[in-house]
């Protein structure tokens, strides 16, 4: 995290830098949620090789994959959002495309031994204190939507990272407030997102 947040202040991460702050991310907002970006020519592998870091425990970590071209980063070219657990330690990445005629919009790390998809709350961290103070948790679809709740001066919020919530979600929700307002996209998913998961937080005592 570290690393892709200092990458976002240099030349090369200009481009990135603007594109944020097209989006309406002040340095306050970008410094908060830990945002960064990973550029080509495999910049993370030969920072954390430098590092000492083992390529075992790069690969683990969805952070290096072995080609037939060597090591390569899983993240290059991309604005990069990093996942934190209930306590604000970064423990994976969604990264979105730097570029718009790539294809592939977001990618995520892929499930590892410290990052579940289903036991993760995006910005629960930051959100819990706010979420007790306020008496009520807003739940959103994507990390952006979260961010953006906040550029406006909303701090209880969170996200799903999509449109499924498991009991591990819950019992983490729950740790904040039982009151939650669930605030998914108003497309077909959306809306039976909505319906699927309010059923679930009803069936537990929310």
């Amino acid at each position: 995290q570290q690393f892709t947040a200092l990458q976002l202040s240099t030349k090369d991460g200009k481009e990135a830098h603007e594109k944020l702050q097209q989006r309406g991310y002040t340095q306050a907002t970008i410094d908060r949620f830990g945002i960064g970006v990973a550029l080509g020519n495999n910049q993370i592998y030969n920072y954390l090789s430098a590092k000492g870091f083992d390529d075992e425990l790069l690969i683990k970590a969805d952070l290096v994959r072995m080609t037939d071209d060597g090591f390569r980063d899983v993240f290059y070219n991309r604005i990069m959002f990093p996942l934190h657990d209930p306590y604000g330690k970064a423990i994976g990445f969604s990264a979105r495309a730097l570029h718009d005629s790539n294809s592939v919009k977001y990618i995520n790390t892929s499930e590892t031994e410290v990052y579940t998809k289903g036991n993760m709350v995006y910005n629960f961290h930051n959100a819990k204190e706010y979420a007790r103070k306020e008496g009520y948790l807003i739940i959103t679809e994507g990390v952006t939507d979260a961010i953006s709740f906040s550029t406006i001066g909303v701090e209880n919020v969170v996200s799903l990272l999509g449109v499924a919530c498991t009991p591990q979600q819950i019992r983490i929700l729950k740790q904040a407030t039982n009151d939650i307002v669930l605030a998914f996209d108003g497309d077909r998913a959306g809306l039976e997102a909505t319906f699927a998961i309010g059923q679930k937080l009803r069936d537990a005592q929310c």
